[in-house]
């Protein structure tokens, strides 16, 4: 069963809206139906459809069928679109000019089912049998146009009996010299080796001998001056009068084939390669296990004359030097005597240098890295570079003698621009990485000492009241703040008060476990949040020792800064079990001891508490 998209297509023009229902009535069931009520819209469709014939109504409005027929045939997008006439008009001028525009045919009305049918189908007919000879006579260009390639013509014995232009050419001999020669042994009887061919082992012999047509797309044909190419052959037999009289054979050199099939493998190797190391520059990988999977898909690549042996060193900018960061197949010396290469030291070093890959295929004064018992070789070392800035250099082994290769260099350079690009993403990623971890230090620690801030210190208390209510232990907080502070401020500066906070931080810090936190609360306030105590005389011993090692003084910019501390003590759980209170507790008890006098200690105790 036809479906839509096989069936051909018919456009019907008229204004009258019953003879297209008549019309396609007659025709829905045959042809794919396009409907158009005027000539302009009947130009558009035969424009955008290209239908297979036009019934074309003479009388309306407007643009008459004539008008409409001379437009079409005027046009190459569809001059060649099967044009028939309806009309009421059925003078023999009428038709005769109808023709004249390039109809085929004049259908009056009124229409009868039978004609209408049997006229559409004869020229549609007739259509496509044009078509067929049409195919068939293109198809006899084709084979004539086949006489470009070589065809030469052979006896029973092999004898040459005729050879065209191109042949001759292709073969580098004159047709004279060749006719009467056995073409086998000029021109196919040896192997690329050398190794003779034999006759009776030739397709293009087998085929006067089988009277089968032989081909062959992997072969070779020698030239007159000795070199050979890649040859693809068909030989047929020639049958007369029931006998084998010979074989034609039609050659074809496959050279630029054979090149563009290599280099087509070359590419697919390479896109693949290339789209590999793109997933793994995409994947959550460190940059050395990168760079070792990059190293692995480069020499795992098919058509590289590489071994697989080789390195990736980067640039590093502080040290202004090469680092190596990931090798494969290297002898042990070369791990260590190449660890780190400066800018110009051996091949590596002046592929960095210069900028320029540099390639050798033997061990020769470049190679500034040796070693007893080094095996000779060679290298491709290609510079990485991002944007003018060095980023490394990509080192791949050779073996020794092998010529350079202007595909390899590119290839390599295709890689090498790749990693630059992974190498630098994640530079960039470990920049962001590094901003990322200083805003939010700077977020929970205070920019001057660097200790913990406010918000960090009460994360850190919550989570310390946490854990000792389930494991049932005590948290002591400190407070304190610098007695006599503001003196050393006010008279020696804010410089020198900044650098005795500082110090403050750092003294106090080595009085405490890791695990405990010292926060700068803001201004010269200070608190200390003990983990893991016994109770009480824990937390004063750290208080003594606090106020022993602040008395001692601070030499600033050559003056000796004397301060004290005073410090409150606060308990989880025995004098509070919530953050906030335990902190409003040792704050308490702090200003109690400034009641007293300052620079001591004192433990919460309920009545101090003001009522």
């Amino acid at each position: 069963m036809n479906t839509a998209d096989d069936l051909q297509k018919i456009l019907i023009v008229d204004d009258v809206p019953a003879n297209i229902k008549l019309l396609a009535e007659m025709l829905r069931d045959r042809y794919t139906l396009f409907i158009a009520t005027d000539g302009h819209v009947a130009l558009e469709v035969a424009q955008s459809e290209h239908p297979d014939l036009i019934l074309l109504d003479i009388m309306m409005p407007g643009m008459d069928g004539y008008a409409v027929c001379t437009k079409l045939k005027a046009d190459a997008r569809t001059n060649d679109i099967l044009v028939i006439f309806i009309s009421a008009l059925n003078a023999e001028k009428d038709q005769i000019r109808g023709f004249d525009l390039g109809a085929v045919d004049f259908i009056t009305k009124p229409f009868s089912k039978v004609i209408v049918q049997a006229r559409i189908q004869n020229h549609l007919t007739r259509r496509w049998a044009e078509q067929a000879v049409s195919r068939l006579h293109h198809q006899n260009r084709l084979i004539l146009d086949a006489a470009g390639e070589g065809i030469f013509g052979l006896d029973l014995e092999g004898n040459t009996l005729f050879i065209n232009e191109t042949g001759s050419k292709i073969l580098g001999w004159k047709k004279e010299e060749l006719l009467g020669k056995p073409m086998h042994f000029t021109i196919h009887g040896k192997r690329v080796d050398g190794s003779p061919y034999p006759y009776e082992a030739c397709p293009i012999c087998a085929a006067m001998k089988d009277g089968i047509v032989h081909h062959s797309g992997d072969d070779i044909f020698w030239r007159k001056d000795g070199t050979f190419f890649p040859v693809h052959y068909t030989s047929t037999p020639i049958h007369e009068g029931g006998q084998i009289r010979g074989t034609v054979a039609v050659f074809r050199d496959i050279t630029q084939q054979k090149r563009l099939e290599k280099h087509e493998i070359q590419s697919q190797a390479s896109r693949i390669a290339i789209s590999a190391l793109l997933e793994t520059g995409l994947e959550s990988l460190s940059l050395d296990r990168q760079l070792d999977i990059a190293l692995e898909i480069v020499m795992t690549v098919p058509w590289l004359s590489i071994e697989y042996k080789g390195a990736i060193f980067i640039f590093d900018e502080t040290q202004g030097d090469l680092v190596l960061r990931a090798s494969k197949g290297l002898a042990s010396p070369l791990l260590s005597m190449c660890a780190r290469l400066p800018m110009g030291y051996c091949l590596c070093g002046q592929a960095a240098q210069t900028r320029k890959t540099v390639f050798v295929n033997g061990l020769d004064e470049r190679h500034t890295v040796r070693f007893e018992g080094i095996h000779d070789h060679g290298h491709y070392c290609v510079p990485i570079i991002f944007q003018s800035r060095l980023q490394g250099v990509l080192n791949c082994y050779i073996p020794a003698g092998v010529s350079y290769s202007p595909e390899v260099e590119a290839f390599l350079m295709t890689i090498a621009n790749t990693l630059a690009g992974i190498i630098e993403r994640r530079r960039l990623e470990n920049k962001l990485e590094d901003v990322r971890k200083q805003l939010a230090f700077a977020a929970l620690h205070d920019d001057l000492t660097g200790l913990p801030n406010r918000v960090l210190f009460k994360e850190r208390l919550v989570q310390s009241i946490s854990f000792a209510r389930r494991e049932k232990s005590v948290v002591g907080l400190l407070f304190f703040d610098l007695d006599w502070f503001k003196q050393v401020n006010d008279t020696l500066g804010h410089d020198v008060g900044d650098k005795l906070l500082i110090d403050v931080g750092h003294r106090v810090t080595s009085l405490l476990r890791e695990s405990d936190t010292l926060a700068r609360l803001g201004g010269d306030e200070f608190a200390i949040i003990l983990g893991k105590i016994s109770g009480e005389e824990d937390a004063m011993i750290v208080a003594r020792k606090l106020i022993d090692t602040l008395n001692v003084p601070f030499y600033l910019d050559g003056h000796a800064c004397r301060i004290g501390s005073s410090v409150g003590i606060a308990l989880f759980p025995s004098h509070a079990t919530d953050p906030e209170t335990l902190i409003k507790h040792a704050d308490t008890a702090m200003y109690t001891v400034k009641l007293k006098g300052r620079n001591g200690f004192s433990v919460f105790r309920a009545v101090d508490v003001p009522e």
